[in-house]
């Protein structure tokens, strides 16, 4: 057979020949996917771009939302918490107050008394806020305020009533604690600071 009929002869061969159908439907495919490729990235990358400004604006709105809740609880530690630090030493104080137990340590004057009480761990001193109130003291024992150890010690005043007076050491649990002057059970009671110590007086009237 000549070479021009061979090639006759092929080309009436494979043109009779029919495409398995669902091998067509496979190339199509792969042909628009590979035409379309390019749209089909550019439409990622356009998707990616979105997905990468919408967790830039989560983030922001998240960093936004921390700081709004960090206030909210720097201001609820300056007034809720100390209120209520406030509050639980008006309730140990009022408490100790009303009981009127006896002093353990008779004394007349600080010096003396803080001989007596050898445990504390603060130099029990007068209050300079009380200096001009002419109270005489009894003595003194040991107490606490929030678990701090503590003096309680027994004045009188001019008139005769009987008040309490507390001193602890002004530790950083009672910082941001504002002086303050509040009823409590019945009981007045003033809380201050003086330096390194904190005091409380009890049972005088308003």
């Amino acid at each position: 057979m000549s070479r021009e009929n061979l090639d006759d002869h092929l080309r009436r061969h494979y043109g009779s020949q029919e495409i398995d159908q669902a091998i067509l439907a496979r190339l199509t495919q792969l042909a628009d996917l590979h035409g379309g490729g390019r749209q089909a990235t550019d439409a990622a990358d356009h998707r990616s771009v979105a997905r990468r400004r919408f967790r830039h604006r989560c983030a922001v709105a998240v960093a936004a939302a921390a700081l709004i809740l960090l206030s909210v609880f720097f201001r609820d530690l300056q007034g809720g918490d100390f209120d209520a630090l406030a509050g639980s030493i008006l309730r140990e104080v009022a408490l100790n107050h009303s009981k009127n137990l006896e002093v353990e340590f008779a004394a007349a004057a600080y010096p003396q008394l803080r001989e007596q009480m050898a445990e504390l761990d603060f130099p029990l001193r007068a209050p300079q806020r009380l200096a001009e109130a002419g109270l005489r003291m009894l003595g003194g024992r040991y107490c606490s305020i929030q678990g701090r150890l503590a003096a309680q010690i027994k004045v009188e005043n001019e008139d005769g009533r009987m008040l309490t007076l507390y001193q602890a050491s002004f530790d950083e649990h009672f910082e941001g604690l504002p002086e303050l002057q509040r009823e409590q059970g019945g009981v007045q009671i003033r809380i201050w600071r003086e330096a390194d110590l904190l005091f409380a007086l009890a049972g005088f009237e308003r």
